[in-house]
């Protein structure tokens, strides 16, 4: 019966008659006992593939919709409609159990962000999906993909996540409520918290209309105790450099070399007089460019700076390796042209904030 109709099937040209073909297919094909990887299963994918090229959106999204959750659904043809207008496809980015990591993975990197909001919101994502979902995501997306609590990260997918949070007050709290995150990525997360949302945090024992299991609420409160006693003996190294007792090259040192990449930020931010989070963020970006003004502005020899460079390195999971132009233009630079640029960047920072 299913070979004849998908015979009847390849050969219809009328739209109509294809249109109600397809729904008597998927009928049979459904109440089928499992075929996978039969000679008829393969019959009805190559099919369905080449009805699905002529029919209209309409019936490819029918026809989505009503695989959508089939185990045994063909993957020729669960991968071309999931990878169609997101009208068609969005169906199967939530639920088809039939797309692997690859097929999702793919769809996210080439399709459109409603595509990869969708898929970032399924029940289970692996951390091959989810490095993708970060790395190509927009806002929504990448929200989506943090709020879900059946999808797990990479090391280098949280330091991503962590690192698009330092202006997405949203973003910082979600994480922040996310129980895989090991203590390390944790304290890096609330290294990077706006204060506003250390605030949230702190208030009403970090409660709301879904509060977080007491096991994660001390953690958090205990990270945020932490962290507060660094801040503090960030400030103590900072009043030391600008009364004579600690030379600023050995402070920096110090902290390089113990990888404390946002503690160096917040003591670049309180003796170059440059907002907190343009600072802190600095040291965590690709780009030299930043670093290397700051250092310059508070006039760090290159042997500092080239400690900074290799903890930035480190922290990123690369092999550092020295840069003797690099070092040419950092002591070629000017201390007046570095001030000039620290300048700018306070002054395009408080006309954003003020916006």
């Amino acid at each position: 019966m299913l070979l004849e109709r998908l015979s009847k099937l390849a050969s219809e040209r009328s739209s109509e008659s294809r249109v109600a073909l397809l729904r008597e297919i998927t009928d049979l094909f459904l109440k089928e006992p499992d075929i996978r990887g039969t000679a008829r299963m393969d019959l009805f994918d190559d099919v369905m593939c080449r009805v699905v090229e002529e029919a209209t959106q309409a019936a490819r999204t029918e026809l989505a919709e009503r695989l959508s959750r089939s185990e045994t659904a063909p993957r020729g043809v669960i991968r071309r409609l999931a990878s169609d207008a997101i009208e068609v496809a969005q169906s199967l980015l939530r639920w088809s159990p039939v797309l692997d990591d690859a097929d999702l993975a793919s769809i996210a990197r080439t399709r459109t962000e409603r595509h990869r909001e969708t898929i970032a919101r399924r029940d289970t994502l692996s951390e091959q999906v989810t490095d993708v979902l970060v790395e190509h995501g927009g806002t929504g997306t990448v929200q989506a993909v943090a709020n879900n609590t059946g999808a797990r990260f990479s090391r280098s997918g949280y330091g991503a996540l962590i690192e698009r949070a330092t202006e997405d007050d949203e973003l910082q709290m979600r994480l922040a409520m996310r129980e895989d995150l090991d203590d390390a990525t944790l304290t890096r997360l609330i290294r990077t918290m706006s204060s506003r949302v250390v605030e949230k945090l702190r208030e009403a024992g970090l409660e709301g209309q879904h509060p977080p299991p007491a096991q994660l609420v001390a953690r958090l409160r205990d990270k945020l105790a932490g962290a507060d006693g660094e801040l503090r003996e960030v400030m103590e190294i900072a009043d030391k450099v600008r009364n004579g007792t600690e030379k600023l090259p050995d402070a920096v040192l110090r902290l390089a070399k113990a990888r404390r990449a946002y503690d160096l930020g917040v003591l670049f931010s309180l003796l170059a007089g440059l907002p907190q989070a343009i600072a802190v963020r600095s040291l965590h970006r690709k780009q030299n460019e930043p670093i290397l003004i700051m250092s310059r502005a508070l006039d760090l020899p290159w042997v500092s700076v080239d400690a900074i460079l290799a903890m930035k390195a480190a922290k990123a999971g690369e092999l550092y390796r020295r840069s003797p132009g690099l070092q040419r233009n950092y002591e070629t630079m000017s201390s007046g042209a570095a001030e000039r640029a620290m300048r700018l960047l306070k002054v395009r920072s408080d006309a954003a904030e003020a916006a």
